[in-house]
């Protein structure tokens, strides 16, 4: 290859070439590299092999390995040529040099912006906005005074101003400084050059950023952890409440238990602004066709969850995960269209007229009948209208109820 030294002297860039300028095999440990970390002037010089420099890349001539990963620095920076040269983009050519030198130039110059995509990987600082003459000619001699300083025989690139336009018709300057290439020893010179100041200064302004940072987060999670602290403390009695009901309905709290068919899993959900607590229901299901478990959600206030029926083209949701957190109660598999759900009649059922009372399931009780006179006493006690209920084996509208609201529901037809 040319002399290093000399790679930083030539500014003009190659013409392609077609033919393999290198008959050497390269060892796969050299593309391992490449392909690894991208490649740096040191590394080049070590390989001896011939590297022509183009404007968008570099080309390493030589007999390489087939190039397995194109992919580097978050893009597609390497290419093999029907050749076997190995082409690599500028992006990743002294690229960790680049990002300390980036990191280190745009931490104490605020005002200078790091640019990383698929095609650019460079520094640049904008000026305001402007759209007369007199004025651009100000921020054109303040936006050269930004880079007139920079030493250009530390690295290989390229540095400049441009002008640009904004969406409203103004204009502004870029100042841009884009490293192609640097040597190790050039690093922290090409710093201190850029900002002028000593690697010293800029750490030690490092260190007070990050110590300040350190003091906000602190404070930060502080604040955080109170206001989660006070937030428990409201939460608690509404909690605790929810869990009694829980628990006095045959609901145990379990820990990541496997999604079951037939199961319902509960959620708290408190309100400590009105003082109130939900109950979210999941109901989970999975034909032998589908691979994801999926499941319907319904809330309530007191344990009386209604899911809505599926309809075709309404499945549920789907969940990527196998287990579920709550409390979990068991419950009797839904019937199956065409099928009877035998109802459990009471041994003498009791009666007004014609309001009857059932032992609807081990925990809820139903009224059917001409409810109509004291359906209100019925909603104050808890009771919900359905007009699908079963009775008998047969669908017949009526009110449902916890089984705990037996004796108030009594009084009302006796």
């Amino acid at each position: 290859m040319k002399n290093i030294e000399t790679f930083f002297e030539l500014s003009n860039y190659d013409s392609k070439n077609i033919t393999n300028k290198g008959n050497k095999v390269i060892p796969q440990t050299a593309l391992d590299k490449i392909e690894s970390e991208g490649v740096t002037l040191e590394f080049l010089q070590g390989l001896n092999m011939p590297v022509y420099k183009y404007r968008t890349q570099i080309t390493i001539h030589g007999l390489f390995p087939e190039l397995q990963h194109n992919y580097l620095g978050g893009y597609k920076n390497l290419f093999q040529n029907k050749n076997l040269s190995i082409g690599v983009k500028w992006q990743v050519v002294d690229y960790a040099k680049k990002d300390r030198i980036y990191k280190a130039v745009t931490g104490y110059l605020e005002n200078w912006t790091r640019r990383h995509n698929s095609t650019d990987f460079f520094i640049y600082k904008t000026s305001k906005s402007f759209t007369d003459k007199e004025t651009y000619k100000t921020l054109l001699e303040a936006a050269k005074a930004d880079i007139s300083h920079i030493d250009k025989k530390l690295f290989f690139g390229n540095c400049g101003v441009y002008l640009s336009q904004t969406l409203w018709g103004g204009y502004f300057l870029v100042s841009y400084i884009n490293i192609g290439a640097i040597l190790e020893a050039n690093v922290i010179p090409c710093i201190e050059n850029i900002t002028k100041v000593s690697m010293a200064a800029i750490e030690a302004k490092e260190a007070d950023k990050q110590a300040k940072y350190e003091a906000r987060e602190k404070q930060r999670k502080a604040e955080y952890a109170a206001e989660m602290e006070a937030k428990k403390a409201k939460q608690a009695p509404l909690m605790e409440a929810a869990r009694q009901i829980l628990t006095d309905a045959g609901y145990t709290m379990q820990e990541k238990t496997p999604l079951e068919v037939g199961k319902i899993y509960v959620k708290i959900e408190t309100d400590t602004e009105t003082g109130r607590f939900n109950f979210v229901a999941y109901k989970y299901s999975k034909e032998a066709r589908q691979k994801k478990w999926r499941y319907e959600k319904t809330t309530s206030t007191d344990l009386n969850f209604e899911f809505k029926e599926k309809s075709w083209y309404d499945n549920g949701q789907q969940t990527a995960y196998d287990y579920a957190s709550g409390w979990v109660r068991q419950v009797a598999p839904a019937p199956q269209p065409g099928t009877k759900q035998p109802v459990k009649p009471i041994a003498a059922p009791a009666a007004k007229g014609t309001v009857i009372l059932v032992n609807y399931s081990d925990k809820a009780i139903a009224l059917f009948g001409d409810t109509k006179a004291i359906k209100e006493k019925i909603k104050a006690i808890g009771g919900r209208f359905n007009p699908f209920l079963n009775n008998g084996g047969q669908k017949e509208a009526g009110w449902i109820l916890p089984a705990t609201k037996r004796e108030a529901a009594m009084q009302l037809i006796n």
